[in-house]
């Protein structure tokens, strides 16, 4: 048996275009186990051809819908074709796109100016999928062991190392705290000077219910900050209590001058319960 995979393009407007992507063969009577379906191999092969046929023709369309100036309308001079490469989960591909030059139809006062369509879509050369794979990985166990897993699961072609696993994690818990802290400043009632360092400590215990048919036992979270080097206040919290929100804490944090320029360090015992390393530090989530 024979299967033949293409993809067929259609542009607006325009005839369709079709790309071969692949062929697999199988016998039909010798069949082993691993002849079943697809091997992870080959359907890695099979995708990242998707992929490059995809990249390529979006890369293309992109730059042609960019190169009419937005005030004239008239195509802009093409400076030179500049090499792009973009990192997905299925690995790293590179293209070219253009430079376009600045039309003459408007002056720009800080000198000679040009574009490059393609670095705005991708400033980061990375898909925010990656990105998102990479923070959840390397927020659920040690950096290395996340590229290791990667790796494992074919992903071979995709530059997975350690320290870029780390930077995107540790990105992205930044992004979140700083959200988080701008959602929440205007809640807070007062506005403390801006706290250089917090240091969290934080563990939980549980506790007999002194009440009957319902939970023998409940947990409760304490802990103390220090802000500054100076010991600062206290803190406790029944996380299952119905009337217990993230905003709560982030309302305390607030109190002790956390802001977005706060180095923050948390220290606990390991302790992967401990719900506000998951959902009121900002993602972040101490080693």
């Amino acid at each position: 048996m024979k299967w033949t995979i293409r993809v067929e393009l259609t542009p607006d407007g325009n005839a369709p275009i079709t790309y071969d992507i692949g062929t697999i063969t199988r016998p039909i009577a010798d069949l082993s186990p691993e002849q079943i379906g697809l091997t992870l191999e080959e359907g890695q092969q099979l995708l990242r051809r998707v992929q490059i046929e995809m990249i390529s023709s979006q890369a293309h369309a992109y730059a042609l819908c960019r190169r009419p100036c937005v005030d004239c309308g008239r195509p802009r001079r093409i400076k030179d074709t500049r090499t792009k490469c973009v990192q997905t989960v299925f690995g790293a591909f590179r293209f070219r796109g253009r430079r376009y030059r600045a039309c003459g139809c408007r002056d720009y006062p800080d000198g000679f100016c040009q574009e490059f369509p393609l670095g705005e879509i991708i400033p980061r050369r990375t898909t925010p999928e990656v990105r998102y794979l990479f923070a959840e990985l390397g927020a659920g166990m040690p950096y290395r062991a996340a590229s290791r897993v990667l790796r494992t699961c074919g992903f071979g072609d995709m530059r997975a190392s350690h320290m870029a696993i780390r930077r995107h994690t540790l990105e992205i818990g930044r992004e979140l705290e700083a959200q988080r802290l701008d959602a929440a400043c205007g809640q807070s009632p007062r506005n403390p000077d801006v706290a250089k360092s917090l240091v969290v400590g934080i563990d939980d215990t549980y506790v007999k219910h002194r009440e009957r048919l319902t939970a023998r036992q409940f947990q409760v979270t304490a802990g103390r900050v220090e802000r500054n080097g100076k010991l600062g206040a206290r803190f406790v919290f029944v996380s299952s209590n119905s009337s217990w929100s993230a905003s709560l804490f982030d309302g305390f944090l607030l109190q002790q001058g956390m802001k977005s320029s706060t180095s923050m360090r948390v220290v606990t015992d390991g302790e992967r319960d401990l719900a506000v390393t998951d959902d009121v530090l900002c993602g972040f989530r101490p080693r």
